[in-house]
């Protein structure tokens, strides 16, 4: 406590005579004079040096100091407190080998004047005794009664050894009194208080003047370098890549220590930094770029007109300027198997070129890679074994260092190849880059449908020309049903340009080309069914101009009609049907609203409306919550997700005799909520798990699945409402879908956006 006492004395000397400085130059300043100068002056100088120190460190100097006193004042305290004890046994071990030594050596004698009565003797003996050094009083007792007193009572701390007067009497001990010595401790006290004011009052000089060592070299070693690396590391600018890197104001060491260590680390991280800065600056300037040629490829209608090979060179030369690469080529099939080079710009020449071809059997390999994955990214050509057989097949020599080859599908079957070239260092492709291929590859298979389309519409044009009166009703509705099917074509087009200024760039390619492959069998079975009604049509006209028309050929004719209609209505509800199934996929979340509803109540509701399709198989279901869940998110998206979970249990899980037991339970955890649903159906392999979510894929072709519930609830989860979805399921054990959502959705949404 003196320690810490001293330290603070010495603080407030440091204030009061940093006061006092600034009092005494103002006093010069107005030429006051003063009466008196004292001749000695504190050391005003280290104790602000110190006050400078221990404020410097922004607190951990002055915890620093704190804790320097604290444990050298405990240290000082207990050293000073055991030293002190032992001083203190020695000092009464003195008393009690006098008290020894005065009973060995008197005691006999004032034995033998007491037997014999000897008062004046008892006198003189007790009064020379009170002068012995720490004895105070004597008292002599006879039979319990004092009869001789020596010396005066006047510490206040005393001591007091009783004696015997044991007395021989032949051969026989008899204890005739008992002296009473009674010894002063006020000095040992004294003494001791002395020895520990003194002891305490060095330590805590001592110990203030370590800590304030202490606290400067801190300031000097560690202090004043740390806040220079503060300042660095605030006044880093990622746009002055040439900033000299920090460097500390002091002496060079042959090993490095910490802050050494900690410097070097500052720069590199600094250096690492702005190299990440730049590259992402350049990313994006490349995604820009990217962005704006998707936008112009969209602006062209590829589907309208027979321009296409015009797209063909336009979808060319924008891969080659958003992408920054040498060459671009669309490859399509050829007669006999193989492809032919539908387009091809070169840069260097800014030239395209048609024609090139090579057989299927020239590269068989890379044939089937293509058709595999779908996708081959080669960032470097000189290690790939499928570039090189694409080379050997073109007889070309190995000009460029990195390439994407994408294939464009239609029904299933590969139609066309899309190739980039990339000259130069080899290079690593970006998921943007990636996606923008995947974008440009779904519009060219839009393309080459259009293409087709064109091609069979001018073929139905000329058979309407030939028409009779009898079947100009029938040609009516014929246009009528191709109008819709125009119609139909058109919201397909305004749905995908939804989807591209909505969607991530990288899931637009495999979007639009589902579409398109679901779109485009409704669509061939009607243009089947149109083609057979024009060559019977053909057929009863010549009969009729002839004259050879019969009863029996025109009932014919009349049914082959009815069913052509049947076959185009089907087929044009089928297609209209897709599209609405696809418009749900691309949801404006823009136009959403939000609202708070209890979790477990609102699943309730959602199963309660399900309940017919349910008893319709005599299934079950059951909702299990561990207490009331508040969620701020979208019923309307909520609902979609849980009634396509369980109609797709229903479609897929259960066999028609089945009886299916189904349950959702609801976990809180923290700042989101947990909704796990599960089915005890038949299960799934690991080949179809992996793409339950992909738009339009289902194992009920034909029977009733469109292959877009699973994708709509995958989109809400992850789009709409912020949250992921994970799928666990073995054949024979059932399917388990866990959905994680966060309890307020437009917060995560704008974090996400962030």
């Amino acid at each position: 406590m003196l320690c810490g006492l001293s330290f603070a004395a010495a603080w407030r000397a440091g204030s009061i005579l940093t006061d006092a400085e600034g009092m005494h130059d103002r006093a010069e300043d107005e030429a006051v004079p003063r009466p008196f100068k004292p001749r000695f002056r504190w050391p005003a100088r280290p104790l602000l040096t110190l006050r400078r120190a221990i404020l410097s460190g922004g607190g951990t100097a002055g915890r620093l100091a704190l804790a320097i006193v604290l444990f050298s004042s405990a240290t000082a305290i207990v050293t000073t407190a055991i030293q002190l004890g032992l001083e203190y046994r020695g000092d009464l071990r003195a008393i009690t080998q006098r008290l020894d030594e005065f009973r060995r050596s008197q005691l006999p004698t004032l034995t033998n004047s007491l037997w014999m009565l000897d008062n004046e003797l008892i006198h003189i003996q007790l009064d020379s005794l009170a002068t012995l050094p720490d004895v105070e009083a004597l008292t002599l007792s006879v039979d319990g009664k004092v009869k001789w007193v020596a010396g005066t009572h006047l510490s206040k701390h005393t001591e007091t050894a009783h004696f015997p007067l044991i007395h021989d009497d032949n051969g026989r001990d008899e204890t005739i009194g008992v002296l009473a010595v009674t010894s002063s401790l006020d000095k040992v006290y004294d003494r001791i208080w002395d020895k520990a004011l003194t002891e305490l009052f060095s330590n805590a000089v001592k110990t203030l003047l370590i800590a304030g060592f202490a606290l400067v070299l801190f300031q000097r070693s560690i202090t004043r370098h740390l806040y220079r690396l503060a300042d660095y590391t605030q006044e880093i600018d990622f746009d002055q890549p040439n900033r000299p890197d920090l460097r500390l104001d002091r002496k060079r060491r042959t090993t490095p220590d910490v802050l050494d260590v900690l410097v070097e680390t500052v720069n590199t991280m600094r250096a690492n930094l702005t190299a990440s800065f730049i590259a992402a600056r350049q990313a994006e300037i490349r995604i820009r770029r990217a962005n704006r040629n998707l936008g112009e490829l969209l602006r062209v209608n590829p589907l309208i007109g027979d321009e296409v090979a015009e797209y063909f060179a336009l979808i060319t030369e924008k891969l080659c300027t958003a992408l920054d690469a040498g060459r671009a080529e669309i490859w399509g099939r050829d007669e006999p198997p193989g492809f032919y080079c539908l387009d091809g710009y070169d840069v260097d020449t800014r030239k395209h070129v048609h024609g090139d071809r090579w057989p299927d059997s020239a590269a068989p390999n890379y044939r089937a890679a293509i058709e595999r994955d779908q996708f081959l990214a080669i960032n470097d050509t000189r290690h790939d074994v499928h570039y090189a057989e694409f080379l050997t097949a073109l007889g070309r020599r190995p000009d460029f260092a990195s390439a994407i080859h994408a294939a464009v599908t239609q029904d299933g079957v590969l139609s066309a190849i899309l190739t980039v070239e990339h000259a130069g260092a080899p290079r690593a492709w970006t998921a943007d880059e990636l996606g923008f291929v995947s974008a440009a590859a779904a519009l060219l298979a839009a393309a080459l449908a259009a293409r087709d389309r064109n091609a069979a519409q001018r073929e139905l044009s000329d058979y309407k020309d030939r028409l009779e009166a009898m079947v100009a009703m029938r040609t009516t509705e014929l246009t009528r049903a191709n109008a819709e099917l125009t119609n139909t074509l058109a919201i397909l087009q305004s749905t995908q340009t939804e989807l591209v200024e909505r969607e991530k760039l990288a899931s637009l390619g495999s979007v639009v080309a589902g579409v398109a492959h679901e779109v485009n069998t409704p669509i061939g079975v009607g243009v089947t069914a149109v083609s057979s009604l024009q060559r019977a049509t053909e057929q009863i006209s010549g009969k009729f101009r002839a004259g050879g028309l019969k009863k029996s050929d025109l009932s014919e004719y009349i049914d082959l009609a009815m069913l052509s209609s049947e076959i185009l209505t089907t087929n044009l509800a089928r297609a209209a049907e897709l599209v609405r199934s696809f418009k749900r996929i691309a949801v404006d979340q823009s136009n959403e609203t939000t609202d708070s509803v209890e979790l477990g109540s609102y699943i309730n509701d959602v199963v309660n409306s399900l309940r017919p399709q349910l008893k319709r198989g005599r299934h079950s279901i059951e909702v299990r919550t561990d207490g009331p869940v508040v969620l701020d998110t979208t019923p309307s998206a909520l609902w979609q997700i849980i009634s396509n979970l369980v109609m797709n249990s229903l479609m897929h899980a259960y066999g028609p005799e089945d009886r299916g037991a189904m349950s959702i339970a609801i976990e809180h955890a923290g700042a989101a909520v947990a909704i796990v649903y599960a089915d005890d159906g038949s299960g799934m392999p690991a080949e179809i798990r992996r793409r339950i979510f992909e738009p339009f894929f289902t194992t009920k072709r034909g029977q009733g699945g469109s292959g877009l519930g699973l994708s709509i609830v995958y989109n809400l989860v992850t789009k709409t409402l912020g949250g992921t979805i994970a799928c666990s399921s073995t054949p024979g054990s059932g399917t388990v879908f866990t959905i994680t959502l966060p309890l307020r959705t437009e917060e995560t949404r704008d974090q996400r956006l962030f």
